[in-house]
C-alpha cells in the first residue's frame, strides 16, 4: 500500500491516545422516535456490540475521545476526534463502563493504537464506464482500529455491521461493531 502524507498525520494523531487512562465508556446512539427506548447496541454475537454513532472514552486528564464512523479518506470509515465533540440532541448517551467488555479497561492506559488499513476501489464521474463512472485510483481508508491497554487487554472497533443474522460483518458501513475478544473480531471479520 503507498501511504502518503495524510495517511500519516492520520496514523500520529490516533497515537495521541496513547498514555491516557480511560475511567468511562458511553455509547452513543441516534435517538429514535421513541421516548424512552432501551438501549439497541447488543449483537446476536454475545461478545460483540454495535453502535450507529459513535463511542466515547473519557479519560483521567478530563480528556473525551470520540471513536466514530468517518469520511477523512472515503465514506464510512473509521475516525479518531479527540476533545472535538460536545453532547448533541441527535443522540442518547449509554453510559457502559460497568459492562464486562469495558471493565477490564477501566483505571488502564492506553500503550498502543494499530490502524487497520484497506485499499478501495473509488469511482469518479467519467464519460466512460458503468453507470457514467470511471475508476479513481486506489484509496487506503482506515476501516478499524485496535486500542491496547496496559492490562494486557485490547478492544476492537470496526466501521461494519452486520445485516439480519449474518455471522459474518459487511464492513465501509456508518455503524460501529466493537468486541474485546480478538478471535471473535477475526471470525466476524471485523479485523485481518
Amino acid at each position: 500500500m503507498d501511504f502518503t502524507h495524510r495517511h500519516v498525520i492520520f496514523n500520529n494523531h490516533c497515537r495521541q491516545l496513547i498514555g491516557l487512562k480511560i475511567v468511562k465508556v458511553k455509547y452513543a446512539e441516534a435517538l429514535s422516535n421513541i421516548p424512552d427506548a432501551e438501549p439497541q447496541y447488543k449483537t446476536h454475537i454475545d461478545d460483540v456490540d454495535s453502535v450507529d454513532y459513535a463511542i466515547f472514552l473519557y479519560t483521567a486528564t478530563n480528556d473525551v475521545i470520540e471513536v466514530c464512523w468517518d469520511t477523512r479518506f472515503v465514506q464510512y470509515e473509521i475516525g479518531i476526534r479527540i476533545n472535538e465533540s460536545a453532547p448533541s440532541p441527535i443522540y442518547r448517551l449509554w453510559d457502559v463502563s460497568n459492562q464486562t467488555m469495558w471493565k477490564g479497561i477501566l483505571a488502564a492506559t492506553i500503550i498502543n493504537v494499530t490502524i487497520g488499513w484497506q485499499e478501495i476501489n473509488t469511482y469518479k464521474p467519467g464519460q466512460k464506464g458503468i453507470l457514467g463512472l470511471t475508476r479513481a485510483p486506489k484509496t487506503i481508508s482506515p476501516q478499524y482500529i485496535v486500542i491496547e491497554f496496559s492490562n494486557r487487554q485490547s478492544i476492537y472497533v470496526s466501521a461494519s455491521q452486520f445485516f439480519g443474522g449474518e455471522e459474518e460483518a459487511s464492513g465501509m458501513l456508518s455503524n460501529l461493531l466493537i468486541t474485546n475478544n480478538e478471535e471473535v473480531a477475526r471470525r466476524v471479520n471485523m479485523i485481518e
